[in-house]
């Protein structure tokens, strides 16, 4: 049996051996060069979870009941795409992890299943018995957003340790026996410790220098020394996330020699990056409040900013 072939073929079905199958899917899907991976380190986490607070601050929900955790509500939306939130017979209407299923002729699912230790196994008909709350229209979450840019932080923070690291080594004693490098060490702890001048001897009968001195070299760090870049580059990133989830930053305020329609320029952008969010959060709110009688309210901190603003500059033409 060829493992890396097609073993057999009838009827148009194919069946092929684990070996070729797994070939057959690195060649369709497979990432290319496949030795190009982000850190997965607790320097990694560390950013993704700060990155994840930060999500987690672009919208805010108002007059939720008491009942409810706001904070595990927003982390579960983001990070799994999806929550529902429906009636129980336990605890009254609450946001619960589910999975979902059943499709209508829109492909949308139709059903959510709740599997909780404190909830018996529990299906609810969406847009009936609850409604499924979801971020995206694809139903996914931000995962692949927090990994990206937080592998980003976590690889330029090694690089800048690395090159920080390199910059100590400025000198470079070529020694001839240990004799040399005891004088040698003596003279590089002279030189640290602030002496104005330090004076030794050379050892004459030496055969690594002509001269018989001990050979001193010193390395132009400057040269290697790109941390400053480094760290510009990672506020670069940081400026390219908060784009990414619609919040304005130092990357697009205005600055010298910079026009309002310039700086303005970048609202639209800043305002796509989140606008499925919006529509979605705000219109399945609307159907759990009628369906359930709350009068839940979500609030995007960036867009009140900008209705803000937009009003102030009303007010001053008038």
């Amino acid at each position: 049996m060829n493992h890396y072939k097609l073993i057999l073929c009838w009827m148009e079905v194919c069946i092929l051996s684990k070996n070729a199958a797994r070939v057959l899917y690195e060649e369709l899907y497979g990432l290319q060069p496949t030795d190009v991976r982000g850190q997965y380190n607790a320097r990694t986490w560390y950013y993704r979870e700060r990155l994840l607070r930060r999500l987690m601050s672009i919208f805010e929900l108002e007059n939720v009941p008491e009942s409810w955790d706001v904070e595990w509500f927003k982390k579960t939306l983001l990070l799994r795409g999806y929550i529902c939130v429906g009636k129980t017979s336990a605890f009254g209407v609450i946001p619960m992890r589910c999975t979902y299923h059943g499709l209508n002729v829109y492909d949308r699912p139709t059903k959510c299943t709740i599997s909780n230790h404190l909830i018996n196994n529990l299906t609810l008909k969406i847009g009936k018995d609850c409604i499924l709350v979801h971020l995206q229209n694809n139903y996914q979450g931000v995962w692949s957003l927090l990994n990206i840019y937080s592998e980003k932080l976590a690889a330029i923070d090694s690089g800048i340790e690395v090159n920080i690291m390199n910059t100590k080594a400025a000198w470079m004693f070529d020694c001839d026996g240990k004799a040399q490098e005891e004088t040698a060490k003596k003279i590089y702890d002279d030189i640290t410790s602030g002496r104005p001048a330090v004076f030794a001897r050379a050892n004459n009968s030496s055969s690594l220098n002509s001269d018989g001195k001990i050979g001193i070299t010193m390395l132009n760090v400057k040269n290697t020394y790109i941390a400053d870049m480094l760290q510009d580059a990672k506020r670069e990133i940081r400026y390219e996330f908060l784009s990414e989830i619609g919040i304005n930053n130092a990357n697009v305020d205005k600055k010298e020699r910079v026009n309002t329609l310039e700086v303005t320029a970048n609202d639209d952008e800043l305002r796509n990056s989140i606008d499925d969010w919006k529509t979605n959060l705000e219109k399945q709110f609307e159907e759990i409040n009628k369906m359930f009688g709350l009068g839940i309210k979500v609030r995007f901190t960036y867009y009140q900013t900008k209705e803000q603003e937009a009003k102030v500059n009303e007010s001053e033409e008038e």
